[in-house]
C-alpha cells in the first residue's frame, strides 16, 4: 500500500508535467465540428523491468455536473496484475472557482477493498488570478476517523508562460508546525514545449542535505483530436542512468455534443 502512494503522489506531479490545469479533469475542450471529446477512464501500468513485477490501477469517471466536470471519480488497484482487485479509492470534487478550476477535492482509500474506508485525504488548492495552481494543501487523515494526523504542501512555481517547471512538497509528519521532510522536483522542457525529463531531490529529514535523486524521462502520445492518448514515464530511482520502473497510461474518451 504504502508503494502505491508513493506512485500516486508521483502520478500528481505527472499532471503537474503534462499541463493538466482544470484539475479534476471534464475540461471537455472543443474543436470546429459539433463533436467534442473527453476523457471517460485511464488505465495505469506499473512495470518494474529489474524484478519483471507489473501492477496495474484503472481509473473511471462517475458522476459529470451539468457542465460536462467531473464530481466523482474511481480507481481500482490490481497490485500483481492477477485480475483481482486489492485496493479502490474514490475521488470526490468538492469545490471549484468561478472559470471551473479545482479547489477543493477528496481521496477516500479502501485498502483491502472491502466496502471499508481506511483513510481520507483532503486537498485544497490555492490560485493565482490567471487560476494557475500556486499550491495544492493535503491534509492526511490516516485512520479516516476525523483527526488529521500529518500534512503535505505541494508548491508550484512557475515560469513565465504559467508552466509548472518546479514543484516542492513539504511534509509535517506529526503537524507539530515543522517540516520533516522535502521533495523537490525540477522539469525540463523538449522543443515543442512538454515536459520530456525531471530530477527529483529528496531531503529526508530536511537537514538541508539530498539524500536521494531519481530521475525522470516522460514521453507523450496524442490522438487525432489531439488528446493525450499515450503516456509513458520511465524512472531511476538512483540517478545511475538504468531504468528502474516504468509507468504508462492510456487514455479512453467519448464523443459528446459540444453545444449539448
Amino acid at each position: 500500500m504504502k508503494i502505491l502512494k508513493s506512485l500516486l503522489i508521483v502520478l500528481f506531479i505527472t499532471l503537474i508535467a503534462i499541463g493538466c490545469g482544470n484539475s479534476g479533469g471534464g475540461d471537455g475542450s472543443s474543436n470546429s465540428s459539433e463533436t467534442c471529446y473527453r476523457l471517460t477512464s485511464y488505465e495505469t501500468i506499473y512495470y518494474h523491468p529489474l524484478t519483471d513485477v507489473t501492477n496495474s490501477a484503472i481509473f473511471t469517471v462517475g458522476d459529470r455536473d451539468n457542465d460536462g466536470r467531473w464530481l466523482t471519480g474511481f480507481r481500482e488497484y490490481d497490485d500483481n496484475d492477477d485480475g483481482t482487485i486489492d485496493t479502490s479509492t474514490q475521488y470526490t470534487y468538492l469545490s471549484r472557482n468561478s472559470e471551473g478550476r479545482l479547489l477543493i477535492y477528496r481521496t477516500d482509500w479502501d485498502n483491502f477493498n472491502n466496502g471499508k474506508i481506511d483513510e481520507t485525504t483532503t486537498h485544497t488548492y490555492t490560485r493565482d488570478n490567471n487560476g494557475d495552481r500556486i499550491e495544492r494543501r493535503r491534509e492526511i487523515d490516516l485512520a479516516s476517523d476525523g483527526t488529521i494526523d500529518k500534512t503535505a504542501t505541494d508548491y508550484y512555481l512557475n515560469d513565465n508562460n504559467g508552466n509548472s517547471f518546479r514543484s516542492r512538497i513539504e511534509y509535517d509528519d506529526n503537524i507539530d508546525g515543522e517540516i520533516d521532510r522535502i521533495y523537490t522536483s525540477t522539469f525540463s522542457y523538449d522543443s515543442d514545449g512538454a515536459f520530456s525529463s525531471a530530477l527529483q531531490e529528496y531531503d529526508s529529514d530536511n537537514d538541508g542535505v539530498t539524500d536521494e535523486v531519481t530521475k525522470y524521462t516522460y514521453n507523450f502520445s496524442y490522438n487525432s483530436n489531439g488528446d493525450l492518448s499515450i503516456y509513458k514515464q520511465e524512472r531511476d530511482p538512483d540517478n545511475d542512468g538504468t531504468v528502474d520502473r516504468v509507468l504508462t497510461e492510456n487514455g479512453s474518451y467519448e464523443e459528446y455534443d459540444c453545444d449539448g
